[in-house]
């Protein structure tokens, strides 16, 4: 990184590096602060942070999936909160990735998705591919 003297018009600031400091401005702010109002409805709800205190992935998975079926299916606004459902997907896929970081122990993912047919039929699909390969 080649070094710039200040001036006036350009200061220097090293800030650079997107993964210690990722540009948070390209967050959508609407997005956010959309999520925000559905947060603000579960403090008055639940509690204010009460989420920290963990909840199973599955149920952040759940809560997530049947918001989005109710706006894939055309409602956009949940009637218990009046805010929009992708808000509150957004809400439970936030609250999902922190669990992940921070409570791996909550995990109760259904790890036995190898028995459906599709993964089996490509699995076996691939094997037959190396073979003849050989």
């Amino acid at each position: 990184m080649t070094k710039k003297e200040p001036s006036e018009e350009n200061g220097v600031k090293y800030d650079q590096d997107p993964v210690l400091k990722p540009m948070i401005s390209l967050v959508p702010l609407r997005a956010m602060w959309e999520a925000a109002k559905v947060m603000s409805f579960g403090a008055k709800k639940y509690n204010e942070y009460n989420w920290l205190g963990g909840i199973k992935y599955s149920r952040l998975i759940d809560a997530a999936f049947r918001h989005l079926i109710q706006f894939t299916l055309g409602e956009d606004i949940d009637p218990e909160s009046g805010q929009n459902h992708l808000s509150h997907c957004i809400c439970c896929l936030s609250m999902l990735l922190e669990m992940t970081m921070d409570r791996p122990d909550l995990d109760n993912r259904y790890d036995s998705f190898r028995t459906l047919p599709w993964v089996i039929d490509k699995e076996r699909m691939d094997a037959k591919k190396e073979e003849e390969g050989k």
